[in-house]
């Protein structure tokens, strides 16, 4: 009986000796795992404020520009001088929003000091740039608008041959938005599906 009770006595310290040595173990690997998932959960979240911004800000960039298109489009007045500002501050938010994206792979970058670095290459080593190139049609259509609309400004006192030239332009402005519109659409459709993926990997296990 007393080998008995000191079998179990032995038994009992072992299993408390196993359980804390299991504790020993796991409690780390818990405290890894919720740190590397804090981590993620915080990486991610930055990543989505970066889509966010890419989103609110090619919106602002390319609703100014169709509404100043649109009109010059109508025949009603337009203060240019607020458009040239207004064409420089929204390419402004909208070059930081596509330059702080490329770090998540979306390689939409605008400044020259993102386009060579972090472009990836295709299989030639050639730079893949139909991205940008897209992205840059945002750029080509601010030059062109500024042309426009200060003939636009001017229209009052053009001759008529030039009245049509500016209607021709106008109406290339037009066909351009559209692109940009189109482009947009595609743009926003790969946001909103990385969006995705993001949430559902900061829902809870």
């Amino acid at each position: 009986m007393a080998d008995s009770a000191a079998l179990y006595g032995l038994v009992g310290a072992l299993g408390g000796a196993l359980l804390g040595a299991g504790a020993a173990i796991t409690a780390p690997l818990l405290q890894h795992k919720d740190e590397k998932r804090t981590r993620r959960l915080a990486r991610d979240t930055a990543e989505l404020d970066r889509l966010i911004a890419l989103r609110s800000t090619t919106r602002a960039a390319l609703t100014l520009r169709s509404e100043a298109v649109r009109t010059m489009e109508n025949g009603q007045p337009l203060n240019v001088e607020e458009l040239l500002t207004a064409l420089d501050s929204t390419w402004t938010d909208a070059t930081r929003a596509a330059d702080a994206a490329a770090a998540d792979g979306l390689y939409f970058a605008m400044s020259p000091t993102t386009v060579d670095a972090r472009w990836p290459q295709r299989q030639d080593g050639q730079p893949e740039r139909k991205a940008g190139r897209r992205m840059d049609g945002l750029r080509e259509i601010d030059r062109e608008i500024r042309f426009v609309a200060q003939q636009y400004e001017q229209r009052e006192t053009l001759e008529p041959d030039a009245i049509d030239y500016l209607n021709n332009q106008i109406e290339d402005l037009t066909r351009q938005i559209r692109e940009l519109e189109q482009w947009r659409a595609e743009l926003l459709g790969e946001l909103l599906d990385r969006m995705d993926v993001l949430r559902d990997r900061a829902r809870p296990d």
